[in-house]
């Protein structure tokens, strides 16, 4: 009998055609698994794009009720406010610098959102189209302009130009004041009459628009040599372009256009005007209340007669929602032809 070997026959060793469906194999393997971990992720950023999506558009929603309840609410405290004075001892006051409007007034019971509320009244500011209420400027007015640029520092500020034909020149508050009149006025000669100089010519067509109904926005003047950046953002509060009203509430004006309305009004003079308006005798009546309350000349209080007034019908309402990290604004003008009625929306923009 022949003995059975007890070694194990070696095992075939694999073709170059097995090795290389081996390889295939792997790199195929390789370029599903990739593949599927794009398509789930690609599929898993996609539902987190969608989800954020829907989430800014529900937001986008709520933020909208929300601002527009706030509008309502301004509407309401203004409704109520039935003295023939306006000032910040009305009920719609406390919102003069804006503020937080509590939760519960409006029904919101999530902890994350803040909706805050500023009412102020158009007249506290100086109206922009009385400068030229027909064809020539009104000297009034435009010596008011010239103090108040001279009360917010204009004089030594040294704030460059950014226009382009006059960029890096400084401009004086009599220059402002005279390419203001110019940019509003219908003819197309420089305004020249005493310290005031302007400087519209054949090279400045492009930037005067000759029509004072044209001056519609603030953010127009940015166009105006003299009214650069830094000024505007001083400017913002004591000018409005919105009204054709040629008056100033004295009941809410600041101190600084308190001072630009009249010469004999100083700083101390301005303080008392607003401590006699927040008092127990205030709100302002009349002129005749500056002279007896505040001790104004007879002559100032003549030369305010045709300048001042004692109650606002226009309000500027800015309303802001936040959720967190986003926010969302909104700005109305209201209306109030007569006291005791809701005042009506003419105007209306979301941000």
């Amino acid at each position: 009998m022949i003995p059975l070997s007890t070694q194990t026959p070696p095992s075939p060793q694999p073709s170059a055609r097995h090795l290389g469906q081996r390889g295939v194999a792997l790199i195929l393997v390789t370029f599903l698994v990739a593949l599927a971990t794009i398509c789930v992720s690609a599929l898993a950023y996609s539902t987190h794009l969608a989800a954020r999506r829907s989430n800014m558009v529900e937001r986008g929603f709520q933020a909208e009720y929300l601002l527009k309840s706030a509008v309502n609410l301004a509407r309401v405290l203004i409704r109520f406010d039935k003295t023939p004075q306006d000032s910040e001892k009305d009920l719609w006051g406390i919102f003069k610098d804006g503020m937080a409007i509590p939760p519960e007034l409006l029904a919101v019971d999530e902890p994350n959102i803040k909706i805050e509320l500023e009412i102020r009244p158009e007249e506290g500011k100086i109206p922009l189209r009385a400068l030229v209420p027909t064809n020539t400027a009104d000297p009034r007015w435009r010596d008011v302009l010239l103090r108040l640029f001279e009360n917010l520092g204009f004089r030594d500020d040294e704030s460059q130009d950014q226009t382009g034909p006059f960029k890096g020149r400084v401009f004086t508050p009599e220059e402002m004041v005279a390419n203001l009149i110019d940019y509003m006025d219908p003819d197309k000669v420089p305004y020249n009459e005493g310290n005031f100089t302007g400087i519209e010519g054949a090279d400045t067509e492009d930037i005067f628009l000759n029509n004072p109904k044209e001056l519609s926005r603030f953010g127009q003047l940015a166009a105006i040599p003299g009214f650069t950046t830094a000024r505007l953002a001083k400017l913002q509060l004591f000018l409005t372009t919105y009204i054709t009203l040629y008056s100033v509430n004295i009941n809410v004006a600041p101190k600084a256009i308190l001072m630009a309305l009249d010469p004999d009004i100083d700083e101390a003079m301005a303080e008392r005007i607003i401590e006699t308006r927040k008092g127990e005798e205030g709100p302002l009546e009349d002129n005749a209340d500056l002279i007896n309350l505040v001790g104004l000349s007879t002559r100032s209080a003549d030369n305010l007669k045709n300048l001042a007034r004692y109650y606002s019908n226009w309000y500027q309402v800015i309303a802001k929602v936040s959720f967190g990290t986003s926010a969302f604004f909104a700005r109305a003008y209201l209306q109030q032809s007569n006291k005791g009625e809701l005042p009506d929306i003419s105007s209306f923009e979301l941000f």
